[in-house]
């Protein structure tokens, strides 16, 4: 037993790492059939072998990925995935989803004879659609499968999967808006004797220039931020990360944005404590 375990452990590796194309089977002989189910809003997703009926050339090894790394998993939970191939002699038969990798994937190998025929239904899962999803969408699924056959030819057969999914609840828009005192001071530099100017001139906010908008909704929102200025010789524009905001802020869901404000323009008089301008912040569209 020890001796074929080994053996074992060792034709496994070389079948998962030996795979290349061939023409044993055509790529349209993969299709997936994506249902809805109403009761608990879960989205079914059958992955199908199709034209394995009798084949002269079985299939003695089966692996099946679905990439679920674009899935938003605060949206759709990925549940109970598990083989649907009847055969409880294979080495192993098994459906296992890797979160971290953002892969779910199917594994079948026999040593000795094949896939049983005929075969269609090879693999399940459960799409949970979560009931705090405000907005509807489509996620592409992309699924490979690759064939081992008994003959030792291999292939790779790859097709995508969409699923629809609909709004569970009621959407609305929330958003916390935090300001900074937008205390600004105005310094003309210093005198340089020598061209009888002042130099590097400038406006500070003291860490004070700022608002920041967070989405506490559960649709995604714009946030647009305006600075209108009370002086002519002054002007203002905000930005974020570094960047000069150009159009609104999006918002997606429980994102947060900070934008700075920052001031050009000498002051044409002396003054204290003086309005400078207004700042206006619009959600959404008009």
């Amino acid at each position: 037993m020890k001796h074929r375990n080994y053996w074992a452990l060792f034709l496994t590796v070389v079948l998962l790492a030996a795979w290349f194309p061939s023409a044993c089977f055509a790529e349209d002989h993969l299709q997936l059939d994506t249902r809805t189910e109403t009761e608990g809003n879960r989205i079914t997703v059958t992955v199908q072998l199709w034209d394995y009926i009798d084949p002269q050339d079985g299939i003695q090894g089966l692996q099946i990925d679905v990439d679920t790394s674009s899935l938003d998993q605060t949206q759709l939970h990925v549940e109970e995935p598990q083989s649907l191939i009847e055969d409880t002699t294979a080495y192993t038969n098994t459906a296992v989803w890797n979160p971290e990798r953002g892969i779910l994937r199917l594994n079948y190998l026999r040593f000795e004879g094949q896939l049983p025929a005929p075969t269609r239904d090879v693999m399940t899962f459960v799409l949970q659609v979560d009931p705090n999803v405000a907005q509807g969408g489509t996620v592409t699924l992309p699924v490979t499968a690759k064939l081992q056959m008994v003959s030792g030819l291999q292939t790779t057969l790859r097709t995508d999967c969409q699923v629809t999914y609909d709004a569970q609840a009621e959407g609305y828009v929330s958003v916390t808006i935090t300001w900074g005192a937008l205390d600004y001071t105005y310094s003309d530099g210093v005198w340089n004797p020598d061209t009888y100017l002042y130099e590097g001139e400038s406006w500070s906010d003291n860490n004070t220039g700022f608002v920041t908008v967070e989405n506490e909704g559960n649709l995604p929102t714009t946030a647009q931020v305006m600075f209108t200025s009370s002086l002519s010789e002054i002007a203002g524009s905000f930005y974020v990360d570094g960047s000069l905001l150009q159009e609104p802020i999006y918002l997606g869901l429980g994102e947060s944005r900070t934008a700075n404000l920052v001031l050009e323009g000498k002051p044409g008089q002396t003054f204290q404590q003086t309005t400078l301008g207004t700042v206006t912040i619009q959600i959404g569209e008009e």
